[in-house]
């Protein structure tokens, strides 16, 4: 065994706990003091609306910058340390939070939070001390919690003061041991660190298509399936990006006629030339047209015997005249490869990745895209610390 001197009066010893694997965005994790053993970002690409072959709607990609952010940090994200407050009078202790710590709370991202402090001052505990409060414009309570909050839109856009109750009457009142957590349960305090950084290419954006089949890459916080490509890192050194989808433009594929029925039922449909890297009848999106299994109305299309199948209310005169449509109103298909095409990451995404590490006692890992993530890490901790009074092992 051997003992290795960290501090003075403590030792460390052992290896990194047991191997885990957690999911979402972000995600929280009790973890030790370790390198990653893995890390991968899924893309996801979503519709801003329903589409129409004469209403587009924007295909909302992320990564569409051409980068996606991540951050790993501790599992206190308040930054600001110690701080003084206004004093209150009334006997629950009530006192005026400074504007920098309004504005701190705005900052979070829409989601569940929890918060805990330590009020401190001369005065006498109020009824209410330890509660947390949110006030909007016309003095309304937006929250008023012991612990637990879910930052919204709307309490974003109408907070103008934060309430802290602690002691009364008090000339200065002072908050030490300020906690803000992620998720529904309170951790701990532990001090604030500055997250870490790692900053993701994705020169193409990252996309990814919702799907009903049995095959799917993730499934979301609200259950929805998906196909998507995405960056992957490992602790081996190794990395890729794996493309599971391909975007096309009507206008650069071959199309033709492919009606069906008789009039006057007939269903003006069009089909591209087979594309065998696609996989048959699986599902897609469109910026003007809806998928389906099968392409049978006015607005929708298909992957049927991996050709795009896609229908119109009224023919055109000719498949000029289509292509032509096609020329003028930009027309975009996001479909499933057969075969995914995997790229190597650079020696240079893949050591800024290793350089990243976990926390103890906790972890958070998010992103600014929105992307779905997964990552392997060691729970518990890292090492097992001992404590000694001014004695020294020996390593053997």
């Amino acid at each position: 065994m051997n003992f290795i001197d960290t501090e003075p009066g403590v030792y460390s010893m052992g290896s990194p706990g047991v191997e885990q694997m957690a999911s979402g965005n972000p995600i929280t994790i009790q973890s030790a003091a370790a390198p990653f053993t893995e890390l991968l970002i899924f893309g996801k690409t979503s519709p801003d609306g329903t589409p129409s072959p004469e209403n587009p709607v924007a295909l909302d990609t992320a990564g569409s910058s051409g980068q996606v952010n991540v951050d790993v940090g501790g599992g206190n994200l308040f930054n600001l340390g110690s701080f003084t407050f206004t004093s209150g009078t009334s006997t629950t202790g009530y006192s005026l939070a400074p504007n920098n710590i309004i504005e701190f709370f705005k900052a979070l991202a829409n989601g569940d939070y929890c918060v805990s402090y330590t009020p401190k001052s001369d005065g006498t505990l109020g009824s209410s001390a330890g509660k947390i409060a949110f006030v909007g414009e016309n003095n309304e309570t937006l929250i008023n919690t012991t612990n637990k909050f879910t930052m919204t839109d709307e309490v974003r856009n109408n907070l103008k003061r934060v309430v802290l109750f602690g002691y009364y009457p008090s000339k200065i009142n002072t908050v030490d041991d300020f906690m803000v957590n992620a998720g529904s349960t309170a951790l701990p305090w532990e001090p604030y660190v500055t997250p870490q950084n790692l900053v993701v290419s994705t020169p193409t954006g990252l996309p990814g298509v919702p799907t009903t089949g049995e095959e799917y890459t993730y499934i979301d916080a609200d259950g929805t399936k998906r196909i998507a490509d995405s960056v992957e890192y490992f602790s081996d050194g190794t990395g890729r990006y794996v493309q599971r989808t391909v975007l096309y433009n009507a206008k650069d594929l071959v199309w033709g006629p492919d009606f069906y029925g008789t009039e006057p039922n007939r269903i003006y449909r069009y089909s591209s030339l087979k594309h065998t890297e696609l996989i048959n009848r699986a599902s897609g999106l469109s910026n003007r047209f809806v998928w389906k299994f099968s392409s049978a109305v006015s607005g929708n299309f298909s992957t049927e015997e991996n050709k795009i199948r896609v229908v119109f209310e009224q023919p055109f005169d000719s498949t000029d005249a289509l292509m032509q449509w096609f020329t003028e109103n930009e027309t975009l298909f996001l479909l499933q490869l057969a075969t995914p095409i995997i790229t190597p990451l650079s020696a240079e995404q893949i050591a800024a990745f290793k350089a990243l590490t976990t926390y103890e006692p906790t972890t958070v890992v998010k992103n600014d895209a929105e992307c779905w993530m997964q990552v392997g890490y060691y729970s518990g901790p890292a090492i097992q610390r001992l404590v000694i009074d001014a004695q020294k092992i020996n390593r053997y």
